[in-house]
């Protein structure tokens, strides 16, 4: 096992690489995660893959100085390790979150992957978190000031609850990521950057299919975030594709999934 940090620009990306198998595999981690949620993976995939689990930036051991990040980190990530690997392709496992970046990246990276993991896979319609990638840069700035008093933000929550315009998981969600200064500085630097990467399905598919990219997507019946019809959607008429339905919930990551990571 060997750890260590990955240089963009004056930022540095932490990774963990583990396994010594002869395919390459690059995991990004969701929201508020870190490289360690795919720990519980590494017994049964060190076998068949060398895998890098990074940390995000504003997320782990991560060093992020820049106030957001947009295509170039993938891109540059995905360079640094195939060449640090001398590989010409690599397969790529995203959770949620990580499952968005590595979608909206593929114009990028396309003739470089050679297969695609998606678990409980955001982006594609996600619940209330069409509004986040959609919302102004001033409205998140006038927010992130507004944090430093997060009293207000919290009954600024409870009123958009109370009108309904986001669900009980979302109005949890942003009151918890409130409660520190830590956790409210990540949930605004990654809001800012989550524009960057909204999913065009419609691309996703030609790019998966031109390029002959295999695609595994693995979601939980139970997922209470993920649109299920959706993600039905982009897998329909795809060739060298497989859906895998699981009777979990959004957080489905542990060893069971291992044999569906092939």
């Amino acid at each position: 096992m060997q750890e260590g940090y990955i240089h963009i620009g004056k930022n540095k990306l932490f990774y963990k690489k583990f396994g010594h198998g002869a395919r390459l595999l690059i995991a990004l981690h969701g929201f508020a995660h870190d490289h360690k949620m795919f720990n519980v993976l590494q017994k049964g995939l060190a076998y068949h893959f060398t895998v890098y689990s990074i940390d995000l930036p504003y997320h782990g051991r991560s060093q992020w100085k820049d106030k957001h990040y947009d295509h170039k980190l993938v891109e540059r990530l995905v360079h640094h390790i195939l060449k640090e690997e001398q590989k010409d392709q690599f397969s790529a496992i995203g959770f949620s979150y990580g499952a968005r970046l590595w979608m909206s990246s593929l114009p990028f990276i396309e003739e470089k992957l050679s297969h695609l993991y998606l678990l409980a896979p955001d982006g594609l319609k996600t619940q209330w978190l069409g509004i986040a990638e959609r919302s102004p840069r001033f409205l998140i700035s006038i927010l992130s000031r507004m944090s430093n008093k997060p009293e207000r933000l919290y009954k600024f929550a409870n009123r958009l609850r109370k009108l309904r315009l986001i669900n009980r998981f979302a109005h949890r969600f942003v009151l918890h990521h409130l409660s520190t200064i830590a956790l409210r500085n990540r949930l605004f630097q990654t809001w800012r950057s989550i524009k960057y990467f909204r999913v065009d399905k419609k691309q996703v598919k030609e790019i998966i299919s031109k390029n002959r990219i295999q695609l595994s997507v693995i979601v939980g019946k139970r997922d209470s975030i993920i649109t299920l019809s959706a993600v039905k959607n982009l897998v329909r008429g795809l060739p060298n594709t497989q859906l895998h339905l699981l009777n979990k919930s959004h957080f489905l990551i542990d060893g069971s999934i291992v044999p569906l990571i092939r």
